[in-house]
Order: C-alpha cells, then sequence, then structure tokens
C-alpha cells in the first residue's frame, strides 16, 4: 500500500478518506504507518452504525449508555482510536428509515449530538434506503 500513497503525492493528494467504522475492517495500525511515511493525512470517523436493522450493530455498544458512547467519541477525537494518533475527524451513524426512531437508534442519535457539540466534529449518518425523487 506505502507505494501507491506515495505516488498520490505525486498528483498532490495530501489526504485520504476512510469512511468504514473501527469495528467494520479498518487497520487502524496501517492508517498510521501509511500517515507517517507518507505525509498523507488520514481521515476517518467515529461512531455506530445501525442500519440495515441494526445489521452491524457492535456488542459493545447495545449495553452502553448513551453517555458511555458519547465519551468513548469524545476521547476518541482528544486521544486517537484503539491506541493510535489517527483521530476521528467526523461521526458517523447509520439509522433506519422509519417515521419513528427505535430505542436503539435513539441511542445512536443522542450521543453523536453531544460529541458534535463537544468537538465539533460532522455528523454523517446513513438514514436507510435511497428512493429517487421521481419514479
Amino acid at each position: 500500500m506505502i507505494p501507491y500513497f506515495h505516488e498520490l503525492k505525486e498528483f498532490n493528494i495530501s489526504y485520504f478518506v476512510g469512511t468504514s467504522l473501527n469495528y467494520l475492517g479498518i487497520d487502524l495500525l496501517l492508517f498510521e504507518r501509511i500517515a507517517n511515511e507518507t505525509d498523507i493525512k488520514i481521515i476517518t470517523n467515529t461512531g455506530v452504525s445501525g442500519a440495515y436493522n441494526n445489521k452491524f450493530f457492535p456488542i459493545y455498544a447495545e449495553n452502553c449508555a448513551t453517555k458511555a458512547l458519547s465519551k468513548r467519541w469524545i476521547k476518541e477525537f482528544n486521544y486517537g482510536i484503539d491506541g493510535t494518533k489517527i483521530k476521528p475527524r467526523f461521526i458517523k451513524i447509520g439509522i433506519n428509515n422509519t417515521a419513528n426512531l427505535s430505542e436503539i437508534h435513539k441511542k445512536l442519535v443522542k450521543p453523536s449530538t453531544v460529541t458534535h457539540l463537544k468537538t465539533g466534529l460532522t455528523i454523517a449518518s446513513h438514514t436507510g434506503e435511497v428512493k429517487a425523487l421521481w419514479s
């Protein structure tokens, strides 16, 4: 991967955005190594996804209080994710596109707003199925 990132520098690329959530397969140690060896800034996120009927909802978040989730995300913002120097630059959540939010999705919206207010991080949210404006 490192040689490819060095090639990107030749095109004045200075940022790489990784949008998967940490528990869905991001290799933060690789991100950190890429950033250190190429001077390309890595932009990634914090958050939890409940999209697709909670298919990718992590076990740790199921029993985690709203306040604990926001504390976790704020800590990642201040100190880095999972012991790395990679800090989130936005909050990513996923909720289903329904008339009323489920309790589990409220559990995602509330800590993301608290985290936003305390850190200034932007909130990005998947909101379910995409429907065309015309058909």
